[in-house]
Formats: C-alpha cells, structure tokens, sequence
C-alpha cells in the first residue's frame, strides 16, 4: 500500500476536526434552533462556546456536547408518575416522623 504524498503546504494538510470553529450560522442551522436564542445563550455564559472578535462559533467537541445536552437523548430519564408519588410519599412520611421544632407560637413572656 502506498502512502499519500506529503503536502508541503500547511493549507493542503488533513485537518483535525477538533480545531476547527463551526460559525453560529452554521450551527442554528444544522441544528434547527434560532440563531437568536444560540447567540443570546451564548452571551449568558449558558452554552460553552468560542468567542473571537465578537464573532461566536463552536468547536465540534463542544456541538457534540451542545446536542447531548438538550436532545432527548442526551436528557436524563424522567421518573414515572408512580415513582414520583411514591418519592413524595416517603418525603411526607419523613417529614411527620421529624420531630417539630420552632413552631412559630410564641407564648405571651417566653421570648
């Protein structure tokens, strides 16, 4: 098997993907949300992103991570509705075992 030529210029070089900046255009548009609510989350300090000369743009690392965040299936499970009434259920259970301090009553000359 032969090797491919060594390219001389840097230019012609295979690139890591990993250093190269995707714009936010770009980004709201693979992705299908606004570019405005990407560039007002971005300036919140919400989304992890690169920012060079007030023009925002995203490695792919950080798209990756970006979809695995707010995706379905980058979400954490969501409980049933039977587990969450047994979860409040052994809160409540806990909560009237505890014994009741600071009630609030204050008794006329017990300050």
């Amino acid at each position: 098997m032969s090797r491919p030529p060594r390219s001389r210029n840097k230019l012609d070089a295979p690139v890591d993907d990993d250093r190269l900046l995707i714009p936010l255009a770009e980004v709201a548009k693979r992705t299908g949300w606004s570019e405005r609510s990407l560039l007002d989350d971005c300036r919140a300090g919400v989304i992890d992103h690169v920012c060079r000369k007030g023009s925002y743009s995203f490695t792919r690392p950080q798209l990756d991570a970006l979809i695995a965040r707010y995706t379905v299936a980058g979400s954490p499970e969501r409980e049933t509705a039977a587990e969450r009434e047994a979860r409040e259920l052994d809160e409540v259970i806990r909560y009237n075992r505890s014994p009741r301090r600071g009630t609030g009553i204050v008794r006329a000359g017990h300050r």
